[in-house]
């Protein structure tokens, strides 16, 4: 499928999809920007929109879903810097926001409560140090902050990741 619309008008058109649970459009000449009016399908749980050319920032408004599970967003041209709310939505399991090399962010301080399994930010503008709350993932099955230009050390609480079986921290 080829959508070969501006951003504003095919988000406008899933707007009436008030039911739309999964949102996977990889691979569909999908331009952006994206639009924040797609919050309102607050029944999301899966936005996959890998490999599209998307060239906008990631509305804020993103981190209304509160069902959110997945959130894949691989090699779309990002820009801006990722709102940190997101990190903290309580059913995510999976972000993956790489390969988009004009997108800036930190990581945030984790909540205890954090349900994340897979944690990707390689080859973004992604900075800072790795905060000491990462140990809070206790679910974390892969970490990849590759490529990046994070600093400091690397804190004890990783330890606490006894699920981690993925792990690559190169070129920071």
């Amino acid at each position: 499928v080829s959508v070969t619309v501006p951003g504003h008008e095919w988000c406008s058109a899933l707007i009436s999809l008030h039911d739309l649970q999964e949102l996977r459009m990889s691979y569909c000449n999908v331009s952006g920007p994206l639009d924040a009016s797609l919050a309102r399908l607050a029944n999301l749980s899966v936005i996959v929109l890998d490999y599209n050319n998307i060239s906008s920032p990631v509305p804020e408004t993103f981190a209304r879903f509160k069902n959110l599970t997945i959130l894949g967003l691989v090699n779309c041209g990002l820009t801006g810097t990722f709102p940190q709310k997101i990190f903290n939505i309580g059913t995510l399991l999976v972000i993956d926001i790489s390969l988009n090399n004009n997108l800036h962010g930190f990581l945030p301080d984790f909540p205890l409560s954090g349900s994340l399994q897979t944690l990707r930010v390689s080859n973004t503008n992604f900075a800072g140090a790795f905060p000491h709350s990462i140990g809070n993932l206790r679910n974390l099955s892969e970490l990849d902050l590759s490529f990046c230009g994070f600093n400091g050390t690397i804190p004890n609480s990783l330890s606490n990741l006894t699920k981690l079986s993925y792990l690559y921290l190169s070129y920071n």
